[in-house]
């Protein structure tokens, strides 16, 4: 048969839809809800409503028809401007549908021209079959059914039918509980056991006073760890006593035995949950986190969507120019494994709002009345961003220059200034628990409460640490330890004395046996944890295993890991104060008086933040506590400079520059911000000499 275009023309109007419905479903449609579908924590943590999911994908299957309408109109109207509409399309189509498939072949490492010529090669070649043989036509035609395969697969073949089909009828029912206890559980992310302790290994109840407190009315279990690495297991095993199996995602559907199907009968239940879906909405209600406005949750949505579809279809090089798709801009998906990063995704989009967590959380305590009530609380604190003051103030710090996308440097002194961002955000976390315990002393449920404070996991900010959060053998110190506290009712008869430290092993699957053990109800679920109270049980303990992304990782029973990364913290920050970092060897340029500083030729030192620091009103947010700028020396710059910031004359941070260009390089400090607050008089100083014998110049 002698091919011909001839036939383009007269195509139906039936398969010029099938056509472009097809292969705009393979270009369009298919990549985002491939991820999507294995991704359900996508929905969850931003608790989107299901009748959305399903707009969203059939959204996205139906940009391919209006695009078939366009060309049909066009047709109507001027059959060859038709014709050719048609036939570019396809070819824009399929060559985006190519680019995918090239990107997930590996071959995104190409150069860009060669990509692209690669992509609108293959798509011209399929478009040329098309136009000449009315046998690749008919074959065009049949991809029409494409979305609703896709859709059909989407639904019902992948993890996110999970979320899709979600009911009731999964929970289990409630126990009766004989002895009611008001119980408070709050739990803390990305929360390193080895922040508050010190060298000595005791609490640091100078700058961690509310857990100072909450220990000396209750037990400190000093040697708790954690059984996942990640946000989205970690907290169902905090909340079923459960290790999580792998696949399963946070919510009912896959952990429908949880506290709260547990109390939910008895109890009067209020959660305050950010990243799962375990306390259902006929148990919380509306208490847990609040869905956002229909605009503002599709604007967010729609526009991260952008992002990543733009990186599932871009070389690497060109991906780079795109705004990044890693855990500074939010952590949305791993380009590499094509898996999403959900909870700092979600961190990212609520990381100015994070505080209101807190309030919603004392209005919940506000309203328990009698013994049968549960409030529980997953704080996104201190996890990065690390951008607040010890009171809750942003101080606008950008990413740590130590840090890369998820891991951190070779440079000791640059890492060591995440540590102290990471501090003094954990401070905040502390006054955070301050304010909860006050407000359940003010409604008088503070003795009789079983009160609950862990964390699910840590992080590691050690320098070539290629990723914070996996666990190692190597990172089990600041990844596995986490703080556990557990303050039992006033008179319970097998609670240990107020004030005990316990150094037995814990693990985070210990706390749903906990509270079962002191309302004296029995689990109605096999646990992998057991009742802390039940010493003899944890005593048989041989070892705990963390489960990471690089394997299970078993954690010895000792403390030695733990300290090992305390002594390393230390060094840092002498006595736990995060102000005193300094460069080595100039710890003690702190709190020296700069009396005869002097101006030098070539030598320039710029403080960014000098105008925001003249306007500052006392209490005023964002607080300038973050300094920063450039130092220049006229030798050119090493990125070894030690610069001096003064308050009123007297040092109150040291600090290195790095970076170097020419003859200038970066700087930065945070300093206190109750100086910030008092108005002080800042100045910045390049030092030349030794911390003995220091001379400041600018």
């Amino acid at each position: 048969m002698r091919p011909t275009f001839e036939g383009v023309g007269e195509i139906r109007p039936v398969a010029v839809v099938a056509s472009i419905v097809g292969l705009g479903t393979f270009a369009l449609g298919q990549p985002l809800l491939d991820l999507l579908g294995r991704n359900p924590e996508f929905f969850v943590a931003r608790r989107f409503p299901v009748p959305d999911i399903w707009l969203l994908a059939s959204g996205l299957l139906l940009v391919p028809f209006v695009l078939a309408a366009v060309v049909l109109a066009v047709r109507a109207v001027h059959r060859d401007t038709g014709i050719v509409l048609h036939l570019v399309l396809l070819a824009a189509l399929g060559s985006v549908a190519a680019a995918t498939i090239l990107v997930n072949a590996g071959f995104g490492s190409w150069p860009p021209v060669m990509f692209y010529v690669v992509a609108v090669a293959v798509s011209a070649g399929l478009v040329a079959l098309y136009a000449r043989f009315p046998s690749a036509r008919t074959g065009f035609s049949y991809l029409g059914l494409a979305p609703f395969v896709v859709l059909g697969w989407f639904a019902f073949a992948t993890p996110t039918s999970d979320v899709l089909f979600a009911s009731r009828a999964d929970v289990p029912e409630a126990v009766h509980v004989g002895n009611p206890t008001p119980v408070v559980m709050i739990v803390y992310d990305e929360f390193p056991a080895a922040s508050m302790i010190r060298g000595d290994g005791s609490l640091d109840v100078e700058h961690f006073p509310s857990f100072g407190r909450l220990a000396a009315d209750g037990v400190w279990y000093r040697n708790a760890v954690g059984v996942h690495q990640q946000t989205e297991e970690a907290v169902p095993a905090l909340l079923t006593g459960r290790v999580v199996s792998e696949g399963s995602i946070p919510t009912t559907a896959h952990h429908p035995f949880t506290i709260f199907s547990l109390l939910s009968g008895d109890y009067d239940v209020e959660a305050i949950e950010n990243v799962t879906e375990l306390c259902p909405p006929y148990i919380c209600g509306n208490v847990s986190r609040p869905v956002a406005p229909p605009g503002e949750r599709w604007e967010s949505v729609l526009g991260d969507l952008s992002v990543v579809y733009a990186h599932l279809i871009a070389p690497d090089d060109v991906a780079a120019a795109l705004p990044p798709i890693d855990q500074g801009w939010g952590g949305f998906v791993d380009q590499d494994t094509g898996d999403f990063d959900i909870i700092d995704r979600f961190l990212t989009q609520v990381s100015n709002d994070r505080r209101r967590d807190l309030t919603r959380f004392l209005e919940s305590i506000g309203r328990m009345e009698g013994l049968a009530s549960f409030r529980y609380a997953h704080f996104l604190y201190p996890h990065h961003p690390w951008d607040l003051t010890a009171d809750g103030r942003l101080h606008n710090a950008p990413r740590p220059p130590g840090r890369d996308n998820v891991g951190w440097g070779d440079d000791a002194y640059l890492v060591a200034q995440g540590w102290q961002r990471h501090l003094i955000q954990a401070h905040w976390a502390d006054t955070m628990l301050g304010r909860v315990l006050d407000q359940l002393e003010s409604q008088g449920v503070y003795d009789e409460a079983l009160i609950v404070v862990a964390a699910d996991h840590g992080i590691t900010i050690r320098p070539g640490t290629g990723h914070q959060r996996t666990v190692t053998d190597d990172t089990i110190g600041t990844i596995s330890f986490i703080p556990l506290f557990v303050k039992y009712p006033a008179g319970h008869p097998d609670a240990p004395d107020p004030g005990t430290v316990d150094d037995l092993r814990a693990e985070t699957v210990d706390v749903v046996p906990t509270i079962g053990d002191v309302l004296d109800v029995s689990i109605p679920w096999a646990t992998d944890g057991v009742s802390l109270l039940d010493e003899p049980r944890r005593a048989e303990r041989t070892a705990s295993v963390m489960r990471g992304t690089d394997g299970d990782v078993e954690i010895p029973l000792d403390l030695a890991p733990l300290m090992e990364v305390v002594e390393e913290k230390d060094r840092w920050f002498p006595g736990g104060d995060p102000y005193l970092l300094a460069p080595p060897q100039w710890e003690s340029l702190l709190g020296q008086s700069v009396a005869n500083g002097v101006d030098e030729a070539g030598v320039d030192v710029i403080l960014s933040q000098a105008e925001e620091l003249a306007v500052h009103q006392p209490g005023a947010e964002p607080i300038p506590a973050y300094l920063s700028g450039t130092a220049t020396v006229p030798e050119g710059a090493t990125g070894q400079e030690i610069v001096a910031v003064t308050a009123d004359g007297v040092v109150v941070a040291a600090t290195r520059t790095y970076e170097p260009e020419g003859n200038s390089a970066l700087w930065e400090a945070m300093v206190p911000p109750e100086l910030v607050d008092e108005g002080a008089e800042f100045e910045v100083w390049l030092v030349r000499g030794s911390a003995s014998r220091p001379s400041f110049v600018r």
